[in-house]
């Protein structure tokens, strides 16, 4: 465990966390050491695939046509912004009836429950009830909040929201309710989207990319001559500045951010952040202010950093220590900056995902 102490009295607290792309295109090469760019948007955000063709035969154009349909697939299951898609019926449910879900969904959820059974319900996808009642679900993104939840209204909310209420099929692809619940896979769904780009461009031979949405990036290989590299924001409001530039490695890693500072609101002078703790019914009230999570898989990465901002501080790193997880905490102390790391010694350069086996089953 490292730590070191920067002056906040020129940085406001309100920040806003991200992953950049450090990259740029080196003049003379052929097409094929060209870096192809592919965007657009997707899940209430922007996605980015940045490639070298290499051995592989599709053109940019077509490929772009396959993430397309790729994305689509995943909002029509999992957007619980779409009336339709199968997390808005699930949540509509008023039975115990088993429910059969597409294959990817039943991998999100599974995934996010052995999760929320290791970080003990600090992650915990039925938060979805509390989420709405502090203003950060569909039910309210055209009507502000005017004034937050009273303690009766989150009390009852609270009793709603329990992941072990929540029922996988252990041979099919059905999940079910065991009491009234709702969830909400918002913290884990562009980490599993990431993931499935970058298996998407594998199966057409692109052994060198970056997949990045909304901040969730995964990269294998290496731009020529150079790693893929990335940085975390300096944690200061609307300025995109590097603070800490990473070499990801080459056999491929994924990098996740979660933070406070970009969906927050102020009512009567109080802030009010979009992560809820599901012990408190509250949003997370801790010193941490951002962490960034490295693992195999972006999804991975993507709920344990949700799971972290929970934990706070002092409990993620202890977190990390026990499952030698790469992570990088920022966190406010007093008028300083504290940045805390595991392993102690954090390489700029990664030379790979550590505990990269997490999850596999």
């Amino acid at each position: 465990m490292s730590s070191v102490l920067f002056s906040l009295k020129h940085i406001l607290l309100l920040i806003l966390p991200a992953i950049l792309i450090l990259w740029h295109v080196i003049p003379g090469y052929h097409a094929t050491l060209s870096v192809q760019s592919i965007s657009g948007k997707t899940m209430g955000t922007r996605y980015q695939v940045l490639f070298y063709p290499g051995r592989t035969n599709t053109s940019p154009d077509n490929l772009k046509v396959h993430i397309e349909q790729v994305l689509f697939e995943l909002n029509r299951q999992m957007s619980h912004w779409q009336p339709a898609s199968e997390i808005s019926r699930f949540n509509r449910l008023s039975d115990t009836q088993w429910f059969t879900v597409s294959e990817d969904f039943y991998s999100v959820v599974k995934m996010a429950q052995t999760i929320s059974r290791m970080t003990q319900g600090s992650f915990d996808i039925t938060i979805a009830p509390l989420v709405n009642a502090w203003g950060f679900g569909p039910e309210q993104s055209d009507q502000p909040l005017t004034a937050v939840p009273d303690d009766k209204t989150l009390e009852v909310l609270k009793s709603t929201v329990n992941y072990k209420s929540l029922e996988i099929h252990p041979e099919k692809t059905q999940i079910r309710k065991l009491k009234p619940l709702s969830i909400d896979l918002s913290a884990i769904a562009k980490g599993y989207a990431v993931d499935q780009l970058a298996a998407l461009l594998e199966q057409y031979q692109i052994e060198n990319y970056l997949v990045e949405i909304g901040g969730e990036i995964k990269s294998k290989g290496k731009k020529p001559h150079s790693h893929w590299k990335i940085a975390i924001e300096t944690p200061q409001p609307a300025v995109r500045q590097a603070f800490q530039a990473i070499h990801m490695p080459l056999l491929g890693c994924a990098a996740a951010t979660s933070g406070n500072y970009r969906n927050f609101y102020t009512l009567a002078n109080q802030t009010y952040a979009h992560t809820i703790n599901p012990s408190t019914a509250r949003p997370t009230d801790n010193s941490l202010m951002s962490v960034t999570v490295f693992h195999r898989f972006t999804a991975v990465a993507d709920a344990l950093a949700t799971a972290f901002m929970v934990m706070g501080p002092e409990k993620s790193l202890a977190f990390a220590q026990s499952l030698q997880l790469t992570v990088f905490l920022i966190a406010a102390q007093d008028d300083e900056l504290s940045i805390t790391h595991f392993p102690e010694k954090f390489e700029p350069g990664l030379t790979s995902c550590r505990n990269s086996g997490l999850f596999l089953q």
